[in-house]
């Protein structure tokens, strides 16, 4: 399963307006001007070759600024060039605002992650109340999802709770990951409860009013305007759509709904990394893998997406798929580390890998950084260009020893990386999805991927029991039933 892709946008969006501000803060050493030459045309690069309508990226080393740049337009409506100030729904990136505020209350005493959700809230369904709140935060609980873009929901969390009573986890605790929503709901709950405040207003007081943070709010339900962008994609029938400014109820407000600026998010970022929220051993210790009952590395902890290997490890966040939060450090040195920025309001390439990018801007910056699932990633997919399926599969094992070695449940890993090949070769994509199903068969999330990958070549029946075989596992995946449509129309207009 993938987020909406974008497809071929018209080169000259992104040309339209370029502003740039590079350099450092008063209490940071600037970068050398080759440095700021190279991460300039990897930006612009990046914006030419994928069709980026507007972008910010921020870069800190060791904790301070170092690096700004803002290129291309808030809206296609309007040519405002992004700026400074620019404002971009951030979605998922204000579950790691809500992840700071759980480690402060950890470091506190008042919360710990090792107690059980009935600790804390009552009322709750018999299968719920033995979870650890740090199952919540490593999405390893196997709660049912409430959430959808394609269905109303209600904004009064013991309604959802109510309405979801009935219905099985969908697998064992902490037997495997999968991303959801109702996690974050519980931990809302549970942070408004020992604040006996609104999650809101909480935000506002410990982040946005001491930091001065001016651009940022949670959602009012107004549609973008000047200053603000407007996101992007395009629909089946190819034209470009703008999807405004989402609004999300207050009930999924520990989830997504923040709004903000870079300028703003580079602001918390310095002060979450100079310990002004908690000491520097406790933030560490917040970003340790969470171990899965077979003994692997989810690639969530404590509210963050971690992604642990030999030399670097990286923490952070995407948002709607669309921007990034990530923050790369030494192993053997935490406080030698780069913070990627990264927000956009959607672009036109097929896939754009976003943690790669982040990293090529990271190593940039610190060459010591090692990530070295990404550089075999590259080889899969110079492989899988080429049309040499052999070679592809060969590098693949390679990988896969490599993510068995540093202890790393790979199925997100893979899952990404099919998507990346999916652009160039539905069948090699294909098979890259076919061997991580082999790998984790009780995934709804690989049989919707190698479903994909099948309905994209034509194998339409294949594609169906698939399909079907995720709903199964897991109903919350409603976008499944529009897709079995299409398939039946396709199988029978090719009768």
């Amino acid at each position: 399963m993938a987020f909406t892709k974008l497809k071929a946008m018209a080169p000259w969006i992104v040309t339209l307006a370029v502003s740039a501000q590079c350099g450092a803060t008063d209490t940071a050493r600037p970068l050398p001007t080759t440095s700021v030459t190279y991460l300039d045309q990897m930006i612009d690069a990046a914006a030419q070759d994928n069709g980026i309508v507007g972008q910010s990226v921020r870069i800190l080393k060791n904790g301070k600024l170092v690096y700004s740049r803002d290129t291309g337009i808030e809206s296609l409506d309007r040519p405002d060039p992004v700026n400074a100030n620019t404002v971009f729904p951030v979605y998922s990136i204000t579950k790691l605002y809500v992840a700071t505020l759980v480690a402060k209350l950890r470091s506190e005493g008042q919360l710990n992650p090792e107690a059980t959700v009935a600790s804390y809230l009552d009322g709750l369904p018999q299968a719920w109340q033995n979870m650890k709140l740090k199952t919540l935060l490593s999405h390893t609980s196997g709660l049912p999802e409430f959430f959808s873009v394609r269905r109303e929901y209600s904004n009064d969390p013991r309604e959802v709770i109510a309405s979801l009573k009935t219905q099985p986890t969908t697998f064992d605790v902490n037997s495997q990951v999968e991303y959801n929503q109702t996690n974050f709901m519980l931990i809302k709950m549970i942070i408004e409860k020992l604040y006996d405040d609104n999650l809101a207003d909480i935000i506002n007081k410990e982040f946005v009013s001491p930091l001065g943070l001016s651009r940022t709010f949670y959602t009012r339900g107004e549609a973008g305007g000047q200053g603000r962008v407007s996101n992007y994609y395009i629909n089946e029938g190819g034209s470009i759509v703008d999807f405004g400014v989402p609004v999300f109820k207050p009930v999924m407000f520990a989830a997504s709904g923040l709004q903000t600026s870079a300028d703003d998010m580079a602001r918390w970022a310095e002060a979450l990394l100079s310990g002004q929220y908690l000491p520097a051993r406790a933030l560490t210790d917040t970003w340790q893998p969470q171990l899965l009952s077979d003994g692997l590395m989810g690639q969530y902890s404590n509210g963050w997406q971690v992604q642990r290997e030999a030399k670097t490890t990286a923490v952070g966040h995407y948002g709607g798929n669309i921007l990034n939060f990530r923050h790369f450090f030494l192993n053997d040195n935490p406080g030698q580390s780069v913070t990627i920025i990264h927000l956009t309001n959607g672009w036109g390439a097929e896939y754009f890998e976003l943690f790669d990018f982040s990293y090529a801007l990271a190593k940039a910056v610190e060459p010591r950084l090692s990530i070295g699932s990404v550089d075999l990633k590259k080889a899969i997919l110079t492989h899988a260009a080429s049309g040499d399926m052999t070679r592809m599969m060969e590098t693949f094992e390679q990988f896969r020893k490599y993510a068995a070695d540093q202890r790393m449940h790979a199925e997100m890993l893979v899952n990404t990386l099919g998507y990346q090949v999916l652009e160039s070769s539905p069948e090699a994509a294909a098979m890259l999805f076919k061997a991580n199903l082999a790998a984790h068969p009780n995934s709804a999330n690989a049989y919707d991927s190698y479903a994909e990958a099948l309905y994209r070549s034509g194998q339409y029946a294949l594609a169906k029991q698939h399909f079907q075989k995720a709903f199964a596992i897991n109903p919350a995946f409603d976008h499944i039933p529009g897709l079995l449509e299409d398939i039946d129309q396709a199988m029978k207009a090719a009768q």
